[in-house]
Order: C-alpha cells, then structure tokens, then sequence
C-alpha cells in the first residue's frame, strides 16, 4: 500500500492513523479494526471491518503474567518484586528511611494519627509506639482483616473505606460523588501519613473546627507523604 496514501486515511470508527501490514488489510492504530483491501482498493466501512485479537503471545510476558497471577498479594508485601525492580536516592538513605525517620519526630509529640491506605498495616506497625489515637483506613477488602490483626496490638481501629476515596478531586459540589469522601471527623488528627496512597488534598488539609457555631478552616498539624 502507498505510504502517500496510508498518510491521509484515518479510521472512520475512532478516527486513528491507518497502518499497513499486508497489502490485503489495513489496521488501525487508534483502536483494534482492521479493513480489508479489495482489488487494490481500501474498503474503509465499519460493517467490513475484523476486529484483531488482544491476545499476547510473547513467552517472556506470558510467563512473567502467570507469576504475577500466582504471587501471594497481602498488604504492601510485594517482596516476590524484589529481583525485578530498584529503587535509589544518589548517595543518600533510601527514601523510605527519610520517610520513617521523619514521621517517628511527628509521632512523638502527637496525640493521634490517620494513616490513609493501610495496607496490611505493615508499615504503620514499623512506626510504633503510636499515640494514644490511631485510625488506619484501607479499600481494598482482603487487607482489611489482614491490618486489623496484625495492628491490633498496637491500639490502631482499622476501617474500611471505599476505594473512590483516593481519588484526588474528591467529593464535589451539590454532594456529588459523596463516596469520595473521607468518613472522619473534621479536625480529628494531628498527623497524617500516606507513604503510597493517593488522597484528595481537600479531603486531608483542609479539616474544620467549629468555633462559637462558625465553621473555621484548619488544616492538620503535620501532612506527611511520599
């Protein structure tokens, strides 16, 4: 097929750029139809038009794929990545020790905390003693019972929240998406932590404290992230 040609055809599904791999069929780029070529001419109508396969069948991904599937996932234990990924901070600490270090100095004069996205509450647990006020939220369900046996020694009410509430617009005018919404009490917290969750900043900075019946906006003390 004339390069020339293919430059100025475009899909009359989704509008995407027209590739050729054979002179018998045309593929879109944009989506997953495929046009046939009849004599030499592009029959560019949807009606004609296969659909390709979505299956992969490169060995190396199929099998990286089945140990994915396979692995264990509980919590924030992805040690079975350990081999596969790095992590580095130029010549200093590993980040997650920063991270910790500097939470551990806003624990300790802090009378509660929230941690968003517990996890199996592995990494809350590396952080006590706690103060006498800890919430540990999670989604995602069966880490839920995972956090609240592994934290309950520590003093830490796990709850469970749904998962729109890591989206960052958050909850919208009118009480729209209300699901986004955290389910804590304004100003209820001195330090925040959320080493891998995503949040909505209103949500999380912006608590009210209501002052002689007039609402006062007042962020946390200490919003801590990575």
């Amino acid at each position: 097929m004339d390069r020339s040609l293919l430059q100025v055809l475009a899909c009359p599904q989704c509008g995407g750029r027209i590739d050729s791999q054979s002179n018998a069929r045309l593929d879109c780029t944009g989506c997953l139809l495929s046009y046939p070529v009849d004599g030499g001419v592009p029959v560019l109508l949807i009606s004609a038009a296969s659909r390709r396969s979505t299956q992969f069948t490169d060995p190396s991904f199929e099998k990286l794929l089945s140990e994915a599937i396979a692995a264990p996932f509980e919590g924030w234990d992805v040690s079975w990545l350990a081999d596969r990924c790095t992590a580095t901070t130029d010549d200093r600490p590993p980040l997650i020790e920063f991270y910790d270090g500097r939470a551990r100095e806003l624990l300790r004069g802090a009378g509660s905390v929230l941690d968003l996205v517990t996890g199996g509450g592995e990494h809350l647990a590396r952080l006590c003693p706690l103060p006498p006020v800890a919430v540990a939220t999670e989604a995602y369900a069966p880490n839920v019972s995972v956090a609240a046996h592994r934290l309950v020694q520590s003093g830490v009410y796990v709850i469970q929240t749904d998962p729109n509430t890591h989206r960052g617009d958050g909850p919208q005018a009118a009480n729209r998406w209300p699901e986004r919404r955290l389910p804590l009490a304004d100003n209820g917290f001195d330090v925040v932590v959320a080493s891998r969750s995503a949040f909505s900043p209103v949500e999380v900075t912006t608590w009210l404290v209501w002052v002689h019946s007039r609402p006062l906006q007042l962020p946390p003390k200490h919003m801590l992230r990575m």
